[in-house]
């Protein structure tokens, strides 16, 4: 994702780390099919969608 990119291509570990967070905390809401949108084949829209990732992020 572009966090991690950035993070590699200035050097700033923490950009990776955020990235790596976000990239999991998405991995996991897509496994657990949770708020899924309708391309992804849920019914929940990109606001719901958003705050179940945000979740994922605050609960690593």
């Amino acid at each position: 994702m572009m966090l991690d990119r950035l993070g590699l291509k200035h050097e700033d570990a923490n950009l990776v780390a955020d990235g790596r967070r976000l990239r999991e905390a998405v991995e996991d809401v897509v496994a657990r099919r949770d708020r899924l949108t309708r391309d992804l084949g849920g019914t929940s829209g990109t606001e719901a969608a958003t705050q179940a990732v945000l979740r994922a992020v605050l609960a690593a």
